[in-house]
């Protein structure tokens, strides 16, 4: 919000205005929820189809994408509704991908995902830093 002349003020955690800033000078800042999804989608597809099989990969992400809130969500580009779900769910996807593959050559590159796209979500809306914390839990307790 702005608060005076070239001042501005967050009203919210600064994670989402952070993400849409390369949006921003590309000229596009309206392409960042709906690029957030497809990233998001294609995670969650990946994970689902490789857990249960294509067609419940194909339900979940139409139920993710098609869902009423994030629809709306996605409608409004400054709202950080979208990004305050989709973020974690990422982050999510990818721990439990890692998870699933714990040795291998992608499985470093799973966990680094996981663990940017789990501190990004806490950024995003700080009371996703409670997920942060379970996953760390989880992970701790594992290893």
């Amino acid at each position: 919000m702005n608060v005076g002349p070239d001042r501005w003020a967050l009203e919210k955690a600064p994670g989402f205005p952070l993400l849409v800033v390369p949006f921003q000078r590309l000229g596009v800042p309206h392409l960042a929820n709906p690029v957030l999804a497809i990233v998001t989608a294609a995670a969650l597809y990946g994970l689902v189809a490789l857990w249960y099989g294509e067609g419940l990969a194909c339900a979940a992400v139409a139920l993710f994408l098609l869902t009423p809130m994030s629809l709306v969500a996605q409608h409004n580009m400054w709202m950080e509704t979208f990004a305050g779900g989709a973020v974690p769910l990422l982050g999510g996807v990818f721990y439990f991908l890692y998870l699933l593959r714990p040795v291998g050559r992608h499985a470093l590159a799973f966990a680094l995902i996981a663990g940017l796209g789990l501190g990004w979500a806490s950024v995003v809306r700080l009371s996703n830093v409670l997920l942060l914390g379970l996953c760390g839990l989880h992970l701790l307790v594992i290893a």
